[in-house]
């Protein structure tokens, strides 16, 4: 059975400040910063699927 997917959150310091969106591992063992949707989106998507092979 996979373990629950791993995330993208969004945080922003001042409205004025660039987004930063953090790929988060629900088990909390993972973190990773990136500067775009795009690549944080397909960072959770590579590490759900290597999740869900184990």
């Amino acid at each position: 059975m996979p373990g629950r997917p791993f995330t993208v959150e969004v945080a922003q310091d001042t409205p004025r400040s660039r987004p930063t969106f953090t790929v988060v591992d629900p088990d909390g063992e993972y973190q990773q910063t990136y500067s775009s949707r795009k690549a944080a989106d397909a960072a959770a998507e590579r590490a759900n699927q290597r999740r869900s092979k184990r």
